[in-house]
């Protein structure tokens, strides 16, 4: 695999000097991306962005401004397409401590490839919740979301069995050893269970798995991947293969570089590090990855704090 095109979604944005935890989907051919900014992670002015680029278009449009509750810090937004083949987006919002138990998640959704959104709406989950990565819908056309526990610091699930208007909590996975693991991202495998990989303060990504469709999960632990405490997402690809978008660095809450790309032949159980994204002086971190309908994948991620950079990966 080699990197076919590199491009950063956009140059800069006006009153939103720093961006970070980007998300992308694809919807009939054009690809959409949204993050989060503002004068600094946790300020008060911050906003979900979003931004398109049309089928066949050589360059982003110019960003908007999606979602924004003056006064009020947003966090992570998570792009996706639901079962009718809307485009959802579920964006935390902060009403207490930065990461310490007030975040609250909302929903906007567009029935038109991310340029207009219906009016927000609050997910009714019963308690701080927080996230990173895209939901999966699994083979029984349910959709399940990872999230973690804000309080807790522990990874949890949310499943929706009525096309993502309502959604069920499931599991507080933590480490064999009561490590904490948070930001899971989970792909479904051939046989139907789920695999879910785990950021943790280990100095290494952990493993969770499920065989009766995200209800409940093994403990959480080791696998060979090391990750300085920092985002990861992982898609399955239409051959079967993982691939995986994560920092290789061993160091907890070390240097957010290299940013690699991993692939698995069998399932999670090994890993071949396929391509280096992006390294040096920086922080180069939170991927987000997907598969496009032609087979390639693309992945975006925060560069710097400055800019949101995009890259098209084919073989």
């Amino acid at each position: 695999m080699k990197i076919l095109e590199s491009e950063f979604v956009y140059d800069r944005m006006e009153g939103f000097p720093t961006c970070h935890a980007s998300t992308v989907v694809e919807w009939k051919g054009d690809l959409i991306a949204a993050w989060y900014g503002g004068q600094a992670e946790g300020s008060t002015d911050s906003a979900n962005v979003v931004a398109r680029k049309p089928a066949g278009a050589k360059a982003w449009e110019k960003p908007f401004v999606a979602a924004k509750q003056p006064g009020r810090a947003h966090g992570n937004p998570r792009l996706f397409l639901d079962p009718k083949g809307d485009v959802r987006l579920i964006y935390a919002v902060n009403f207490g401590k930065w990461c310490g138990g007030g975040s609250r998640l909302f929903e906007r959704k567009s029935e038109d490839g991310g340029k207009t959104w219906s009016k927000e709406r609050e997910l009714d989950l019963g308690g701080p919740l927080l996230g990173k990565n895209k939901p999966i819908v699994l083979m029984s056309r349910e959709v399940l979301l990872p999230v973690e526990d804000e309080v807790r610091w522990c990874a949890c699930v949310l499943i929706s069995t009525d096309g993502c208007e309502s959604w069920i909590r499931y599991g507080d996975i933590a480490g064999e050893n009561g490590e904490k693991v948070i930001q899971p991202t989970a792909a479904q495998l051939r046989d139907g269970s789920i695999l879910m990989l785990l950021r943790t303060e280990m100095g290494g990504i952990f493993e969770t798995r499920s065989q009766d469709r995200g209800r409940g999960w093994t403990p959480a632990t080791p696998t060979v991947l090391s990750n300085p405490n920092s985002g990861i997402d992982m898609v399955r690809m239409k051959d079967g293969r993982l691939a995986l978008a994560y920092n290789d660095s061993p160091y907890n809450w070390g240097p957010r570089t290299p940013l690699c790309l991993a692939l698995s032949e069998d399932d999670g159980r090994s890993w071949r590090e396929e391509l280096l994204l992006e390294q040096g002086k920086g922080e180069y971190s939170y991927p987000a990855i997907i598969q496009t309908a032609d087979g390639r994948l693309h992945v975006t991620y925060t560069w710097k704090r400055e800019k949101i950079r995009h890259v098209v990966i084919g073989d």
